[in-house]
């Protein structure tokens, strides 16, 4: 176990990555006939939407299809009155195996400050919207742990297998992720 310039774990990696094959963050051990635990979470942006967020409605649906326990939370709401500290007491409560965050180009520096905070609950966190899909690399660079790109309600099923200990991030089609320090692309 290394830690990162933050102080927090780095280089242990998630279980179904062979021991040879690091990922540079977070090891969860998973049960594959456990549930599991997914927060989804679109940060504060200048901007209030009084639109329901169509995206976390289909990436939920297919979580909780495939069996996950999914939690959203929406800081973008006209009724939202979330603070970061607020969120990571929600993640904290829940313990969720993964965090996702939503990473669209207009409120990338609130995904970023969100990211460094959540960094101390030791969860890997996953990425998707505009900005993850666009620049994955970019997201990586900043602590993120996995960047969905493409069809993110496809792929969220097999992350979920994945964090079960049932597939292997190399066969997941649309992903980017941090390999012994090196940046994977996998193909869309």
């Amino acid at each position: 176990t290394t830690t990162n310039k933050s102080g927090t774990l780095k280089s242990i990696g998630i279980l179904g990555v062979p021991k040879n094959m690091v990922l540079d963050n977070y090891k969860v051990k998973m049960e594959s006939n456990r549930k599991i635990k997914l927060v989804f979470i679109q940060p504060k942006s200048a901007f209030v939407s009084e639109a329901i967020p169509l995206g976390f409605g289909y990436l939920a649906a297919a979580a909780k299809k495939h069996g996950a326990e999914v939690k959203i939370i929406d800081a973008t709401a006209p009724y939202a009155n979330y603070t970061e500290e607020g969120i990571i007491k929600i993640c904290k409560d829940f313990q969720p195996d993964a965090i996702g965050i939503v990473f669209m180009t207009s409120h990338i520096y609130k995904s970023y400050d969100l990211v460094k905070k959540l960094l101390s609950l030791k969860k890997p966190i996953i990425a998707w919207g505009y900005h993850s899909s666009k620049f994955p690399d970019e997201v990586l660079e900043r602590d993120v742990d996995i960047a969905l790109r493409g069809e993110t309600d496809v792929t969220i099923t097999e992350l979920i297998d994945y964090l079960k200990g049932e597939k292997q991030l190399e066969n997941i089609k649309g992903i980017s992720y941090k390999l012994n320090g090196k940046i994977i692309n996998n193909p869309l």
